[in-house]
């Protein structure tokens, strides 16, 4: 009997945990979510092309000694393992 209020008791706090977890979002959290979304990838963008037009107004023994640390970067990121660490929240972020 004491083991199934136990059990019991258990599979209860599980279920709640589980339903709190799942809340939806609403509909002002969503428009926020993917303005935010779009004001980032704009952001990047803009970034991305201020770069692009840094290295293109630099002399080519600049352009070229960029491009060699860049290869020199990359070949030392790949012999390194980063292992990036995940949240463990509710949304998977």
């Amino acid at each position: 009997m004491r083991n199934k209020v136990i059990f019991i008791i258990i599979i209860l706090s599980a279920a709640s945990m589980f339903l709190s977890c799942r809340s939806d979002m609403t509909r002002a959290q969503r428009t926020a979510y993917k303005s935010e979304k779009r004001m980032k990838k704009e952001n990047e963008k803009l970034v991305n092309d201020f770069h692009k037009h840094h290295y293109n107004i630099q002399p080519l023994e600049t352009q070229a000694m960029i491009k060699n640390s860049k290869k020199r970067a990359k070949k030392l990121n790949k012999r390194r393992n980063f292992k990036r660490k995940r949240s463990k929240s509710c949304y998977g972020n």
